[in-house]
């Protein structure tokens, strides 16, 4: 098993003290699979209200490809924000696969402050605090974007 795919992959510093946003791209970015990323302008606007949030990508788009792939679909604004990879965990636990791989990252940089936004609820457990839901054939549209900028405001 490689590195990246057991620990992630980080270029920026991680600090524990901003609001990490953990983001997944189907159904978030864009309605469904459709490949748009129709919602780049609210990821923006939300981290244009919401100055000290990074990103660490939790997405399938981060597994198998090169970084600079994974980066070249964000416009420089919001890569530059972009911190790193969440680990690959697949076949490595049985449930909830992506909620022990943003936890990896949590712990392992001791984050205070983050929100693990998905459109996928079966990826979390139930009772899942940090997840933001996003409804996969609507993704993180206008309405979205401002519910996320209010919450990572109360997280402050």
């Amino acid at each position: 098993m490689s590195t990246r795919r057991s620990a992630g992959e980080f270029w920026l510093e991680i600090d524990a003290r901003r609001h990490w946003i953990f983001l997944d791209i189907d159904g978030v970015l864009h309605r469904a699979e459709n490949g748009s990323l129709e919602f780049m302008p609210v990821l923006d606007h939300v981290l244009t209200q919401c100055p000290q949030t990074g990103i660490i990508l939790s997405t399938n788009w981060r597994t198998g490809v090169p970084r600079e792939m994974v980066l070249s679909h964000f416009p420089a604004g919001i890569r530059d924000r972009i911190a790193g990879l969440n680990p690959d965990l697949d076949g490595l636990v049985n449930n909830h696969v992506r909620y022990h791989e943003c936890m990896a990252v949590v712990k392992r940089f001791g984050l205070q402050h983050y929100t693990f936004v998905d459109d996928t609820a079966r990826l979390f457990p139930t009772d899942c605090p940090a997840l933001f839901l996003t409804h996969r054939h609507e993704g993180l549209n206008a309405t979205q974007g401002s519910a996320l900028i209010d919450r990572i405001r109360l997280m402050k």
